[in-house]
């Protein structure tokens, strides 16, 4: 039997939809490496119910790496809710958490981040924290220059 299109595709929504599901029950394995991956695979996903999970892994998870997959996760989804959770994770005692919410909020590019990205610029002790903030910062001024270029 052939399958049109249109029943193909909601197949693929079908199967989607489950892997959303999963993925969010994942996020509360035991192991750190299964938590990890969900998180990566919400954002590759993209579906807005992941966001909720996702934001109390960035700010809860005991795992570093599961809290920076979050973060850039969160980033993926394009979400503005996502802004505050990670300003708050640029206080994140792991660098490489810090580093990931900088790139998530790059990756939003609202500009409510840029305060906070200046001050992580300014106050982070890691150099790798405060080099990514920089080039954060320049991706979105080179922005607004196009955007102003293009006005003019």
């Amino acid at each position: 039997m052939k399958y049109g299109m249109e029943e193909r595709s909601t197949a693929v929504r079908v199967v989607d939809e489950f892997a959303v599901a999963a993925h969010i029950q994942h996020l509360m394995d035991r192991s750190q490496y299964v938590r990890e991956r969900a998180a990566k695979d919400l954002g590759r996903l993209g579906d807005s119910r992941a966001l909720t999970p996702l934001i109390e892994a960035l700010l809860h998870d005991t795992a570093f790496s599961v809290r920076r997959s979050a973060a850039y996760a969160l980033g993926t989804l394009g979400d503005a809710r996502a802004v505050k959770p990670l300003i708050q994770a640029l206080d994140d005692t792991s660098e490489c958490v810090r580093t990931g919410a900088i790139e998530a909020l790059g990756m939003l590019g609202y500009c409510s981040i840029i305060e906070p990205l200046v001050k992580a610029l300014v106050d982070d002790e890691s150099m790798g924290v405060r080099k990514r903030a920089t080039e954060v910062v320049e991706t979105l001024l080179d922005a607004l220059k196009a955007v102003r270029q293009h006005v003019s």
